[in-house]
């Protein structure tokens, strides 16, 4: 991996490319912290609490109807999303997906400027770092394997991002294996779709060391990542 220009990041929202729109994205992973130093002590010690954070998003007013970043946005304020972030549009690229809740929208406009929005998402079970699967394309299963050099114990969550579907009602899954050449089985499935969305998917357990996407039943143009543990 290498130093990325900010230019190349991409912002997707409950299945709606809101990349054109914006202008800066700040996902926070906060923890909370307990101070539990006592008399005597020479400095302070603390207790970790829960995860929490927050995702801060500004860009331009679009009035577009129904795609538009304010008809998204606007839709949305008091209630839950799916969020995903990645500072890249290629396979293996790094980003940050989660559940959030639209806590704030705002919109100005400046005299002198263009009219501009920011908002705040506080995240529902914390912000995943997460792992582009397959970027934003028409996509038809089964996808290339992805190497991670290594299996891993805790689990996985899987994050699709529809934009369309383009044929019949497309099931996706995330599929694993021991080589890269298979045999391939489901480790997380979604919902079949028959319009637009996002949605995240968890499995416990083992996960193997290759990971590709598949989809059955029709096709969609989507994007899909991944957190393992």
């Amino acid at each position: 991996m290498a130093k990325r220009h900010g230019r190349q990041t991409v912002v997707y929202i409950d299945g709606f490319d809101v990349t054109g729109d914006s202008n800066n994205v700040e996902p926070q992973i906060t923890q909370d912290e307990a101070d539990v130093a006592s008399f005597g002590d020479v400095s302070h010690s603390f207790l970790l609490g829960q995860e929490g954070g927050r995702i801060a998003h500004a860009g331009f007013y679009n009035d577009l109807a129904t795609t538009g970043i304010h008809a998204v946005l606007s839709a949305r304020k008091g209630s839950a999303v799916i969020y995903g972030v990645a500072f890249r549009d290629a396979a293996g690229a790094y980003g940050f997906a989660g559940t959030a809740r639209l806590a704030t929208y705002q919109v100005g406009a400046p005299i002198g400027g263009a009219v501009a929005l920011a908002n705040q998402l506080t995240a529902m079970g914390g912000v995943d770092p997460i792992t582009v699967l397959e970027p934003k394309a028409d996509l038809t299963g089964p996808g290339a394997a992805k190497d991670d050099l290594a299996g891993s114990n805790g689990g996985l969550s899987g994050y699709v991002q529809a934009f369309s579907v383009l044929g019949g009602t497309p099931a996706f899954a995330i599929q694993h294996a021991t080589a890269v050449g298979g045999p391939f089985t489901d480790v997380v499935n979604f919902t079949a779709l028959s319009a637009r969305g996002a949605e995240l998917a968890k499995a416990a357990g083992t996960v193997r060391q290759f990971l590709r996407m598949n989809v059955t039943n029709g096709s969609a143009n989507a994007w899909l990542a991944y957190r393992r543990g």
